[in-house]
């Protein structure tokens, strides 16, 4: 496919070219021929997407055309930003609950898959003990679904990372495990800004508390022909 898009590519420059040529090529046009050399560095390119960025400027900006107030723009911008994520997240807390889970079924660790290492991680809950699996949960307003990454622990500066294979949850969600397996992390590549990670055979499951993860938001891997990455610091898009 990227084969395909370097030709595409071309073709479209090729038809601007002859089509407008009283125009001349934009910036833009420029870049499109690097995106199948970025797509295959770093992965989709829509996760490096900049417009949620420049939309959050735009309150900013019609602030300060609307203020009038040039002697110290950036306290300015930061006080009114700070008001309103204040009054966002008093407005939002009366009816947000702490836990959300989604769509699933009751469930004993005997019917899944390594049913007993799973228990041993959960603190030897038992085979029979039954629960509630669901694909996805709400954690104080953030979403995780089965598949994405966290970080669960920091050793040795080295994060440590887990896949989130079941998410499971007894009283409408007041108690809630994140089933995980291990994997492996191997150093920091600069180049992609990324930890390079390999998923370790045989797995090793691990039970985590949401509650008590050192960085909240769910990760993405990359897996490119140099093997696999994780962005320690983008959100799962």
């Amino acid at each position: 496919m990227l084969f395909l898009l370097e030709v595409l590519i071309a073709e479209y420059l090729e038809l601007h070219m002859s089509l407008f040529a009283q125009h001349k090529l934009k910036n833009k046009h420029h870049h499109m021929v690097h995106y199948p050399w970025l797509i295959d560095e770093v992965g989709p390119l829509h996760r490096f997407w900049c417009m949620r960025f420049e939309s959050k400027h735009l309150r900013s900006k019609r602030l300060m055309n609307m203020s009038c107030n040039f002697k110290n723009v950036p306290y300015s911008i930061a006080n009114r930003h700070q008001y309103d994520a204040a009054h966002r997240i008093l407005a939002s807390s009366e009816y947000c609950p702490a836990f959300n889970v989604g769509s699933g079924t009751v469930t004993v660790l005997s019917d899944v898959t390594h049913g007993q290492e799973i228990s041993a991680s959960m603190g030897d809950v038992g085979l029979n003990f039954e629960l509630y699996s669901c694909r996805s949960a709400e954690v104080y307003g953030t979403s995780y679904n089965c598949g994405c990454y966290l970080l669960t622990d920091i050793a040795d500066d080295m994060p440590q990372f887990a896949k989130l294979v079941y998410i499971f949850t007894r009283d409408q969600g007041w108690f809630m495990w994140f089933v995980c397996t291990k994997v492996d992390t191997e150093y920091f590549c600069r180049h992609l800004h990324a930890w390079k990670v390999t998923m370790p055979l045989p797995q090793n499951y691990i039970s985590v508390d949401p509650r008590c993860l050192p960085h909240t938001l769910p990760l993405s891997v990359y897996c490119l022909s140099r093997g696999s990455y994780i962005h320690g610091l983008r959100h799962r898009v």
